[in-house]
């Protein structure tokens, strides 16, 4: 995604997953590093995108993570999901964490919702509790955990769900450089 109408050095999509079925949910979380956008608005605009319920975009700025956060080399990360009707939304464990320190991501895209709440212990994404998505994260000090986003509460229909750890970089305390991350989801006819 470009930011500030220029592409950003070192952008990446961390996570991406998509179910099958009739009406295909897709789930992504993009890494923005190193903007400075504190005290500033973001817009979010796609091309050929759907204006209505079916789009959702959820921006969250963090500082602490340095210059050139990355994915942890735990294995899997990420860890990604897809569904049909029904069943638990999960995504089930992450691989432990490498680093020592840094954020997780997760969150999910679902048709069909009567309701659900979000994983014990994440922190909700300003806006992102809706009947149809949810955008959580965590912030991690010492390696060796997995992680799992998993909703509860839903009768759930088509549905896509990812988390992802990113390396805040080190032991060293990173300089508090702000990176954006862009959650994106939606349904495709």
């Amino acid at each position: 995604p470009a930011y500030n109408g220029g592409p950003v050095t070192g952008a990446a999509k961390l996570a991406e997953v998509q179910n099958t079925g009739t009406n295909i949910m897709y789930f992504a979380v993009w890494l923005l590093p190193n903007v400075q956008s504190s005290g500033t608005s973001v817009a979010i605009s796609t091309t050929n995108g759907r204006s209505d319920s079916s789009s959702h975009y959820f921006i969250a700025e963090v500082a602490g993570l340095g210059t050139a956060p990355a994915a942890d080399s735990a294995s899997p990360n990420p860890k990604t999901a897809a569904g049909a009707a029904g069943g638990t939304v999960t995504t089930g464990a992450t691989g432990a964490a490498a680093g020592s320190s840094g954020i997780v991501l997760g969150g999910m895209m679902e048709d069909g919702v009567t309701g659900w709440t979000g994983p014990a212990g994440w922190t909700q994404v300003t806006g992102s509790t809706s009947t149809l998505v949810g955008a959580s994260y965590q912030i991690f000090s010492s390696p060796g955990s997995s992680y799992t986003w998993s909703s509860t509460g839903q009768a759930a229909g088509q549905w896509a769900t990812g988390a992802v750890i990113l390396d805040a970089g080190g032991a060293a305390p990173p300089p508090p450089a702000p990176a954006a991350f862009v959650y994106q989801m939606r349904r495709m006819p």
